[in-house]
């Protein structure tokens, strides 16, 4: 059975050591909650607990890495065996004692916690020494997030400094320093491990410092060469049913081809048409090309061929397929696109993340079927494709991983593993972060247990495509200077949908090295030969300049290839010297 310190134990060990200090100085810096830790890699680990000794707990803990800035303070720790944070199997609980006396605040190990985060509740609450939960804390009042959102064996969270207690009516995390504790527990409640052992909490010292002001996303496209993708849930029908913030949406964006899903299979094609051909008009008559499947939508400013509703073997989920035929003046390729919505809910293992799995086992097995001349479907070689959709990741990480790196797990039914970009190599997560502020999660719904998570998600073939700027949209975050110049409202993006509209700009150029018109990695005198076969041409030109070289050319982006052009040519080629 689970035995706890008593209070009158706790206090008279207060002439002993009840506290373990880090052996590294605490760090000052921003995290990026996002399931990636490159950048922890500055932050020493403040204490690592032995492996092996969690007694069948939940978690087994390791090392456990603390950080934070002026807002938040940082965790990040190793859990063990591959679990999800949110919903883990066994209690996992995070203890702060924020005045460090073991004399107020509930008794655990040796410490007296004022404040805990609960998982798999996810949520805080506030504790007295009379009360283990005197007062509760949502997820949204600690502005909480954690990830990743599959299944980890490590986890980062956060927890804002000024979120306030309940009852004592103080912020939570504003002093010097507090005490730490994580404990893991198995389903009936019986203590597997404690990080640091014995109980002993880690007292950790807030560092102090400056950071450069996180630099904003500009919503623009950065060129007009590129081809900009948005993939939005728009909540079920949220373009018909709540106009207004989709509309300022699809207008501070101004998407070329958008994938949207949770549109009710009652929902025409034509309805989604109108309601484009209404906020962004294309102008000469032009009407939008829609095309619908079950839910999902891909609509486009050019037309749209090859339409399929499933993969072949199937999803047995449906999902719209199309190629998109850019305008052959300005493209030398067309752009294959899926729009998904991978099955809702479960964790790992369950029923949900079997279908995730198979809809990603059908999707490699089908981007074989564009490479691969014959069987369902073909594509000229080294047409770029990708998918994008909400994928609902909240179980294993398999599903994921397939996608990317064409892992199949049912091979007996979707055929053997099949690396998936065309060069043979994996494809890749674009990860995009939220324009105005160091978040990556897609999903947020503040009135739902769940805290905010990364649904959504676009995977594109990087032999053949480049992104050149992308962001999820979230207007919560926004100035008031940023909101009015792109005419956006703060709750834009909460009103729309629960998802956050994902954008990518395509870069069909592909330049690494600025004004590298062949893409030979240089600025040579090869690209001037191919800037003066272009030279003084429009888009509009009959003279005969392949599409990508008259693209890549117009260096500016103002739809010519003139003097301006050249000069940042010059530029270019001086700066790296002949060769």
């Amino acid at each position: 059975m689970r035995i706890r310190i008593g209070r009158i134990v706790v206090i008279l060990m207060l002439g002993a050591a009840n506290s373990a200090h880090a052996d590294n100085p605490p760090t000052f810096g921003r995290m990026i909650i996002d399931g990636e830790y490159e950048d922890w890699a500055a932050v020493p680990v403040a204490f690592e607990d032995p492996a092996g000794d969690n007694a069948n707990g939940a978690a087994d803990f390791g090392r456990v890495w603390v950080a934070n800035d002026d807002e938040y303070v940082y965790l990040r720790f190793e859990g063990g065996a591959l679990t999800n944070l949110q919903t883990i199997s066994g209690p996992l609980r995070i203890f702060f004692d924020v005045d460090r006396s073991p004399a107020t605040g509930w008794a655990v190990g040796r410490m007296g916690s004022d404040f805990a985060l609960l998982f798999p509740e996810r949520y805080g609450i506030e504790s007295t020494s009379d009360q283990w939960e005197a007062a509760r804390l949502s997820h949204a009042e600690l502005a909480l997030v954690t990830a990743p959102t599959v299944a980890g064996t490590q986890f980062e969270l956060r927890v804002r400094r000024d979120a306030v207690f309940p009852v004592r009516g103080t912020p939570i995390l504003d002093g010097p320093d507090f005490d730490i504790l994580l404990e893991s527990q198995d389903t009936g409640g019986v203590t597997g491990d404690w990080a640091p052992d014995e109980g002993l909490p880690l007292t950790y010292k807030m560092a102090s410092g400056s950071l450069v002001p996180y630099q904003a996303i500009p919503l623009e496209r950065g060129h007009r060469r590129h081809v900009r993708l948005m993939s939005h849930n728009m909540l079920w029908d949220g373009l018909l049913l709540r106009p207004e913030p989709h509309d300022r949406l699809l207008r501070a964006i101004v998407p070329d081809i958008i994938c949207y899903q949770e549109v009710q299979r009652g929902t025409a094609a034509n309805a989604i048409q109108a309601r484009l051909d209404e906020v962004l008009p294309l102008g000469g008559g032009a009407s939008w090309h829609v095309y619908k499947a079950d839910t999902n939508v891909i609509a486009s400013r050019w037309p749209l061929s090859m339409q399929m509703r499933d993969t072949i073997p199937g999803t047995r989920r449906g999902q719209a397929m199309a190629l998109v035929d850019l305008p052959d003046v300005l493209y030398d390729v067309d752009l294959y696109v899926i729009s998904a919505h991978f099955k809702c809910c479960g964790n790992l293992g369950s029923s949900e993340d079997q279908r995730r799995q198979q809809q990603a086992d059908a999707n490699v097995n089908w981007f074989r079927d564009l490479r691969e001349p014959g069987e369902n479907v073909d594509l000229p070689a080294g047409t770029p494709f990708l998918i994008c959709g909400d994928f609902n990741m909240v179980g294993g990480p398999q599903p994921l991983m397939t996608l990317v790196t064409g892992d199949i797990i049912d091979e007996a039914h979707y055929g053997a593993d099949s690396p998936p970009d065309w060069d043979g190599s994996e494809m890749k997560d674009a990860r995009p972060l939220h324009n105005a502020g160091p978040a990556a999660y897609t999903w947020r719904s503040d009135e739902s247990t769940f805290g905010p998570s990364r649904m959504d998600f676009v995977i594109y073939a990087d032999s053949v495509l480049t992104v050149a700027r992308q962001y999820a949209l979230n207007t919560l975050d926004m100035c008031v200077e940023e909101l009015a110049a792109y005419g956006l409202r703060q709750d834009d993006t909460a009103t729309a949908s629960d998802h956050l509209p994902l954008v990518l700009d395509l870069d069909f150029c592909g330049q690494v090295v600025p004004a590298d018109i062949d893409l030979d990695g240089q600025v040579n005198l090869t690209d001037f030969n191919r800037f003066a076969a272009c030279y003084g041409l429009t888009e509009s030109s009959d003279e005969s300049c392949p599409p990508r070289d008259l693209l890549c050319s117009d260096l500016n982006g103002d739809g010519a290839v003139n003097m301006d052009d050249f000069y940042t040519l010059a530029v270019r080629y001086g700066q790296q010297g002949r060769r």
